[in-house]
């Protein structure tokens, strides 16, 4: 599961205007975000070094044992339209329970360095924001005339390493910086070994049958559940040697 930041608020049905959804799943600032969530009204919230400067973004840090950090986008940029992971505008849609309209993307709008508010949007809400963008690009930029700026080039982009010890334009010593990188690589593998249940949560979502395998086993993702659809569905994803699993839960 990519590095994120969870936002609460409600999101209403585009439709009929019931809330439909309280939480969503985004990157942007401090990545994953430590303690708890924003809520509405929270400002954004940037990694910095013991000087009190923000980190450059893009450059994961060690900020202890075991404890990685990073900065996603830009920290001059205060207005931007941010796309959920978990319901992303090329990822299938979701109904609504009340009306059953159907909406394909769940934002989370940044002004002034603040979350103001967590929206649902239909189909040609998502194609008016992103439009050729659609699918390779989940963060937007909101300029100054209103207009949008899907920035394809923070895509997947990416992370360039740096070590808790190393200062701007200071390296860190050879052994500092080979324990710190050792446990990177040992922590790259455990997110390759997710991606099988990512992908299979993303087909469910789409109403296809999944056809993933454990990374650890090769044995069949298996889906227990029935398919999307009610306000309280809950599928559970394992595998025959359950060292993979992950499950879905919303409508």
């Amino acid at each position: 599961m990519p590095d994120s930041a969870f936002v609460k608020g409600e999101a209403y049905c585009p439709a009929c205007g019931q809330c439909e959804l309280t939480h969503l799943r985004c990157q942007w600032g401090v990545l994953p975000r430590p303690g708890s969530e924003y809520a509405l009204g929270d400002k954004v919230a940037w990694l910095r070094d013991s000087s009190g400067s923000i980190v450059p973004p893009y450059v994961l840090v060690g900020v202890g044992p075991n404890n990685f950090h990073w900065n996603c986008g830009d920290p001059q940029v205060e207005n931007v339209i941010l796309f959920d992971l978990e319901i992303y505008a090329n990822d299938g849609q979701i109904e609504c329970a009340t009306c059953h309209a159907h909406f394909v993307a769940l934002v989370a709008v940044v002004r002034d360095g603040v979350f103001r508010e967590i929206r649902s949007l239909d189909d040609a809400e998502v194609n008016r924001i992103l439009g050729a963008s659609r699918g390779t690009a989940n963060i937007v930029i909101i300029r100054d005339d209103g207009s949008y700026w899907p920035r394809e080039d923070w895509f997947d982009k990416a992370i360039e390493y740096r070590p808790s010890t190393a200062r701007e334009g200071e390296p860190a010593s050879a052994s500092q910086a080979a324990g710190e990188w050792a446990t990177v690589r040992r922590l790259i593998p455990e997110e390759e070994a997710r991606m099988p249940i990512d992908r299979a949560i993303a087909a469910f979502r789409r109403g296809e049958q999944p056809e993933e395998t454990c990374a650890f086993c090769q044995g069949a993702i298996q889906v227990d559940g029935g398919p999307p659809g009610g306000p309280y569905t809950f599928v559970v994803f394992t595998c025959p040697c359950k060292m993979s699993a992950g499950f879905f839960k919303g409508m």
